[in-house]
């Protein structure tokens, strides 16, 4: 049977069809893949500001234990039961059951948890001003306000040199804020090293995912100001 128009339109149809099905399918392996990249920066940002700097002060304090010629049970059992807690981070986190951990808690008791696991030296005092109430946001969102807040804090004990951290969180109409200050030796904002400059993008970062921003003031010989602020309409 000679080839017609009616062949060669069913022809083009189907070629169609299968051009458009194709192209879905591209479509979808560079969306998956995509979502691939976007879960691996936020799973390395989690470990960055959580666990990872929770193992830097179990590391810290070790360490100035050893310097000190010795440590007593009392020093060892609190780093280990700090390794342990970290430890069920982790399994939490791989059984993502991460993002729960803040569920039920103050916002207080949440701030205390996280000075709790970072090692405060005995020179250093830490004012802590924060409410009893619960925080304004869904668990998952207050539990990567808390990992920013923590990656904030442990930069403020490790490399300020501080006499005095206050952590300030409140809520002020619809943001919500926390605040971290210390009287240190400060820094020029505009001359950050990489890894500086790394940690700062990467908690901007972390609060733009929630629309949120993060804010840093400081100078040389002035200490530094850093404020996290998070909208709470848009959550």
């Amino acid at each position: 049977q000679p080839f017609d128009i009616q062949d060669e339109w069913i022809l083009e149809t189907l070629a169609g069809y299968a051009a458009v099905a194709i192209a879905s399918s591209q479509l979808n392996e560079k969306q998956n893949h995509l979502a691939l990249l976007v879960d691996r920066e936020r799973i390395g940002m989690e470990l960055h500001d959580g666990i990872i700097q929770s193992l830097y002060g179990i590391g810290m304090h070790l360490d100035l234990m050893r310097l000190s010629g010795g440590a007593s049970e009392v020093e060892l059992a609190g780093a280990i039961t700090n390794l342990n807690d970290v430890i069920e981070d982790i399994r939490s986190y791989i059984m993502n059951l991460h993002g729960s951990t803040q569920k039920g808690k103050s916002v207080r008791v949440s701030l205390l948890d996280i000075l709790s696991r970072l090692y405060t030296p005995d020179n250093l005092q830490i004012i802590l001003e924060a409410p009893e109430t619960n925080p304004p946001f869904t668990p998952a969102v207050f539990e990567a306000i808390c990992q920013m807040a923590n990656e904030a804090i442990s930069n403020a004990i490790r490399h300020s040199k501080a006499t005095v951290i206050t952590i300030r969180a409140e809520q002020i109409k619809d943001e919500f804020f926390i605040v971290v200050e210390d009287d240190g030796h400060g820094f020029d904002v505009t001359k950050l090293t990489h890894a500086e400059g790394l940690g700062l993008r990467n908690l901007q970062q972390r609060a733009a995912l929630f629309s949120g921003h993060v804010n840093v003031q400081s100078a040389e010989g002035d200490g530094t100001r850093l404020t996290i602020t998070m909208p709470i309409r848009a959550h």
